[in-house]
């Protein structure tokens, strides 16, 4: 799988060079012009062979800040050549000469505009997204019940950040929310990522709290660990910390919640996902005495909802986060769409629903279309 994405992101990379190079640059008569235009392809492609020996002998951080910084690279120089190249080949067909070279360049630098701004400020582009579900089976006393729903807050990320993720803080309390809901990954990978912002995210306010699960960023298993042990301690850390702040963990548990007279179940599991991630969720044990209740699911990645919760259980509502969209959304289309059928937005299968938020926080530092998101969900009954 590794191999296969290295040859795609070399492909990427190198054909649209060979492309413009046959076209534009071997015309011209300036030999070290032509050399160094291969220079940025010959650097990426040098870290690309290297890449092995520095994932087999580098420490983690030290891997990690490599691919970032390469990735964004990538990102700058290859992307707009390739918009270049697939503008310049449809000139080209359509025989528009000088015009469409114009438009090709433009095109190019357009894009390359824009992956700047998604490096730059795309990361604290905050969109609020607002909707409405209808339930018949939902309690008329929680009819227009307010739900904030955040997730993958990863705080490490924000740290000489503060500001930004205050503004955050402030969307949430200015949406007069009945609950706030955070459906985990609230670290990269230690609870000490929290400290700093704990006076700030103590500040959520609705009217029933804050509530939240873990996520599988917050069992530290990106981290090497002298032992086991450390690593538990890492995550009793952690939940220590969120209980600090006030919120309520829901970790294969659940909650009544009491509105006009009416009660519904809110639950919450433990992380439920595919390899390589962790599955720690007991979906029987968070659903406990849910018989005849309206139930809200609290669960971190969305690849269970299908397997383990449609047609399986009761749950009429499931929310989750995880895919981030793989923080690239173009013209409405992820590449997160191959790996996660659920990966945005809101699903409806055989009368249940789910919502996918895309996250607040991001892993690496750019998000193109797939802005940092924080839900508002009105329960409505049908």
């Amino acid at each position: 799988m590794i191999l296969l994405l290295t040859v795609a992101v070399w492909a990427l990379m190198i054909l649209p060079d060979i492309y413009i190079y046959r076209r534009y640059v071997r015309k011209a008569s300036s030999r070290p012009l032509k050399c160094l235009y291969w220079l940025p392809a010959a650097v990426l492609t040098l870290f690309l062979c290297l890449m092995p020996l520095v994932m087999r002998f580098a420490d983690r951080n030290a891997i990690k800040d490599v691919t970032v910084g390469f990735f964004l690279v990538f990102l700058v120089i290859s992307i707009p050549k390739l918009v270049f190249t697939l503008c310049s080949i449809l000139s080209g067909l359509l025989r528009t000469g000088v015009y469409g070279l114009v438009f090709s360049i433009a095109a190019g630098l357009f894009t390359m505009g824009y992956v700047l701004y998604g490096i730059v400020e795309g990361t604290h582009h905050f969109r609020l997204r607002s909707l409405s579900i209808a339930f018949d089976s939902l309690p008329k006393g929680f009819d227009g019940f307010r739900i904030v729903h955040i997730s993958d807050i990863h705080t490490g990320n924000w740290s000489g950040r503060e500001k930004y993720l205050e503004e955050a803080v402030d969307i949430v309390n200015s949406q007069d929310a009945d609950i706030v809901l955070i459906t985990g990954d609230l670290v990269n990978n230690l609870a000490s990522e929290t400290d700093e912002f704990m006076p700030l995210l103590k500040r959520l306010k609705s009217r029933y709290g804050t509530y939240s699960v873990l996520g599988n960023h917050d069992y530290g298993t990106y981290v090497r660990w002298d032992s086991e042990a450390d690593r538990e301690r890492n995550l009793k850390s952690l939940i220590a910390k969120q209980e600090e702040m006030g919120w309520t963990m829901l970790n294969n548990d659940n909650r009544i919640l009491y509105c006009k007279g009416d009660s519904i179940m809110l639950a919450g599991v433990e992380n439920m996902g595919k390899p390589p991630f962790l599955d720690r969720g007991d979906l029987d044990r968070a659903l406990k005495g849910s018989e005849g209740l309206f139930c809200i699911l609290m669960s971190h990645d969305p690849s269970s909802w299908r397997e383990r919760v449609v047609g399986k259980t009761d749950v009429q509502l499931t929310l989750s986060g995880h895919t981030h969209d793989m923080q690239v959304n173009i013209f409405g289309f992820s590449p997160s769409y191959f790996l996660y059928p659920e990966h945005n937005g809101l699903y409806k299968a055989d009368g249940q629903a789910l919502f996918v938020n895309i996250g607040l926080g991001y892993v690496v530092p750019i998000r193109l279309g797939a802005w940092p998101e924080i839900t508002v969900l009105e329960l409505k009954c049908e």
